[in-house]
């Protein structure tokens, strides 16, 4: 029994190896010099439509709109739509803003419609209806876009074959707990390191829904927005490629944005990005390899499309791991143990890892960029089981619901009542809690690195949860409190 539980984990492991292994490539890939800039030009001063979608943003949807309103551009050549498909007091809000900054000569319109079809991407194509700009930048409600960023980003379409241009993603809350840490080195790695090994590369990436801008010619010619997915901008950016148009990645220009506080609002968030990538991946992967690109070049949008599929084997290994302290019990260690363990780390551990360093900044320090790393590692392996669901819905479902992530206290204080009770994760804290003390009580030393990361990342999920809960509770009880002495 022991040979075939081993040989299953080192299956795993190997599977699991080809996209570490992947994305390792794309770090060394990441050190060749980024494109040249384009040349900024006064007399090049295109049309830009600019496009923030609303739904139910109380808390942050008036920044927004202020910050979209000081965009340094010609005001005759800027306009902006706010897309406010919101049931809430986010209408009040966003429609006063509105008319504030118009008062003041800014061409806003806040624009809703009678029926919300095709969520996001139904707003945006709504909206396009109403312009005829040549260019289209789009800025969800949470990000806050500085006045520079259309001069900074306008001049690349000066080279009439881009379609995109994406600027970096920043973190105004990136230091405000371990959760906030993690998430913001999952995404530096994603810009850092993957956005700029693609665009050196010239092969392709995506754009990432917010923060950039787009041909309007590219969108029309792609067949315009679809929402057949719960990531319409991922979809859209490979119909865009498949046409012939190039996307370019600005990394020097940075877009702040909050990062999810919650651990509900990042399990919300990830999930829909998963299945959404499952879901383009089922459309697309018939038509990958274009002739014109290379093998290379289409191998590698392969990866990026099959990436999310990795989440079955993980979560295999994961549900796997915490028995296997106990099926070794008693066995020699070079026969089971340190094979397991050398398998894991060379295949698994180390890619990723070096993968999450590369993209912390140049000037943090070497202890640093390594917490950084284990601690985005840990937690992101408390999320395998709800990526795992998001996956399997985006294969075996063919209309998915499109849920945004909750923004805003009272948003994360309602998805907390409703999502705190995940046994699944309480029970794999325990187990994993359990697994680590029994390694260590049996000195099986090779597993033991893994099985304590794996086990801080679920540990950590249940009480960032139940401490939320426990917020909450008090929170009501003295809600109550107050109420029954101010009953007669």
């Amino acid at each position: 029994m022991a040979e075939n539980y081993s040989t299953l984990i080192h299956g795993l492991c190997l599977l699991l190896g080809i996209f570490s292994w992947h994305r390792l490539l794309l770090v060394w890939l990441a050190r060749r010099p980024p494109r040249l800039k384009p040349s900024r030009s006064a007399d090049f001063r295109p049309e830009v439509l600019v496009q923030v979608p609303l739904f139910n943003e109380p808390s942050c949807c008036e920044r927004v709109i202020d910050a979209v309103a000081c965009l340094a551009y010609p005001r005759d050549r800027l306009a902006i739509q706010i897309l406010d498909d919101s049931t809430d007091e986010t209408v009040d809000l966003a429609r006063a803003r509105v008319s504030f900054w118009r008062r003041r000569g800014v061409r806003m319109e806040h624009l809703r419609r009678q029926r919300r079809e095709g969520f996001k991407a139904g707003a945006m194509a709504a909206g396009l209806k109403k312009s005829d700009a040549s260019l289209v930048a789009v800025f969800d409600a949470d990000f806050l876009p500085k006045p520079n960023f259309l001069q900074r980003l306008v001049p690349f379409f000066r080279d009439e074959k881009v379609g995109t241009v994406q600027a970096k993603w920043g973190h105004i809350n990136a230091t405000e707990s371990l959760l906030t840490r993690a998430q913001a080195t999952l995404l530096d790695a994603h810009f850092r390191v993957e956005h700029r090994a693609r665009n050196a590369m010239g092969w392709f990436f995506n754009f990432n829904g917010t923060a950039g801008i787009w041909r309007r010619k590219a969108i029309d010619d792609a067949g315009g927005w679809s929402a057949d997915t719960v990531t319409e901008d991922l979809d859209l950016s490979l119909r865009a490629h498949q046409k012939g148009w190039l996307s370019r990645f600005v990394e020097d220009v940075s877009v702040p944005a909050r990062l999810p506080g919650d651990f509900n609002g990042w399990r919300i968030q990830q999930r829909r990005w998963v299945c959404g990538g499952i879901q383009t991946a089922r459309k697309h992967l018939g038509s990958l390899w274009p002739k014109e690109r290379g093998w290379l070049s289409g191998g590698d949008k392969a990866g990026l499309l099959l990436q999310n599929f990795a989440y079955f084997p993980l979560a295999a290994l994961v549900l796997l791991l915490p028995f296997q302290p106990f099926v070794s019990a008693g066995r020699p260690t070079s026969s089971f143990e340190q094979l397991s363990g050398g398998f894991l780390f060379l295949a698994v551990f180390l890619p990723t890892l070096l993968f999450f360093m590369a993209g912390t900044k140049a000037d943090v320090p070497l202890p640093q960029k390594l917490c950084a790393a284990l601690v985005a590692l840990a937690l992101s392996g408390s999320l395998v089981f709800n990526n795992v669901t998001g996956a399997a819905e985006g294969l075996l479902r063919a209309s998915v619901p499109f849920r945004r992530t909750p923004k805003g206290r009272s948003e994360v204080e309602r998805a907390v009542r409703h999502r705190l009770q995940d046994h699944v994760v309480t029970a794999f804290a325990g187990l994993y809690g359990f697994a680590v003390f029994h390694a260590a009580c049996t000195g099986l030393w090779a597993m033991l690195p893994f099985l304590s990361l794996l086990a801080f990342g679920f540990c950590y999920a249940v009480w960032f949860r139940y401490r939320a809960l426990r917020k909450i509770t008090l929170k009501r009880f003295v809600w109550f409190g107050e109420k029954s002495r101010n009953t007669p």
